[in-house]
């Protein structure tokens, strides 16, 4: 009972994780005066002021906001690039690759490489998170800008990528999990073939004493308990498959 408390939190964890990456890295991609939240804030020399950027759009500080006829300040397009960046879908696809290979823990591939795939999802938003800090670093160097501070979803990028490392391990623990389950389900139908199989030559047995039993019943069972020997062989190959497919497991 424990273990399958264990199991649906973990794969509750796996959903909750790869959705708080998800949004996190999509809310920067929306920034601007048109949602109300920005990213950075950005005071410039001379008459230019001070904005608030976003990926959507501008708002000049202590004015009214408006996308019409806006005029955009020094460097928002840069910003603009990185921010859309954001919203690229490839960690999306990488969740959802990942999630559709642990739902076939005794597969080939997936004994194969289904350990390895989820490594791809930190990777991104590992990028969009060095990207971010980058950019805001090439801001406060630039001459002509005076300060440069986070503001609202900024740090949503660092966030996302602490979200998908949890993932990334709740991920791999689903997957031990998985693995397990499916052996276990194949050793309680392996014993219960070997039940049937001694039920059946006990009532052979039995009736091989009554005179007017029927001569090919004996060779009939014979090749039903042997056609059942070869399928427990294979699925003992199929587990040390499945085992020396599994390269990363987590420690007790």
């Amino acid at each position: 009972m424990k273990n399958n408390y264990l199991i649906i939190i973990i794969r509750l964890l796996v959903l909750l994780f790869a959705t708080s990456t998800v949004l996190f890295l999509v809310l920067p991609g929306v920034s601007g005066n048109k949602t109300g939240f920005y990213w950075v804030n950005i005071e410039y020399e001379g008459n230019e002021g001070a904005w608030d950027i976003g990926a959507l759009g501008n708002c000049q500080y202590g004015t009214e906001c408006s996308s019409a006829g806006q005029v955009n300040p020094p460097y928002w397009g840069s910003i603009r690039s990185l921010l859309i960046f954001h919203i690229v879908s490839i960690f999306f696809l990488t969740s959802c690759f990942a999630s559709a290979l642990s739902h076939f823990p005794s597969a080939p591939f997936t004994m194969k490489y289904g350990t390895l795939v989820p490594i791809f999802g930190p990777l991104f938003p590992c990028i969009v998170m060095i990207s971010d800090i980058m950019v805001a670093h090439r801001l406060k160097s630039e001459g002509d800008v005076k300060t440069v501070q986070g503001v609202d979803v900024y740090w949503l990028g660092t966030t996302g990528f602490i979200m998908s490392v949890l993932w990334f391990l709740a991920v791999q623990y689903n997957g031990y999990l998985r693995r397990l389950e499916a052996g276990h389900n194949e050793e309680v139908e392996e014993v219960e073939v070997e039940r049937n199989n001694i039920v059946k030559r006990m009532a052979n047995a039995t009736s091989s004493w009554w005179p007017w039993s029927e001569t090919g019943q004996g060779t009939a069972d014979t090749g039903d308990a042997e056609g059942e020997a070869g399928k427990r062989k294979e699925r003992k190959r199929n587990k040390k498959r499945r085992e020396k497919g599994s390269t990363i497991r987590p420690h007790a």
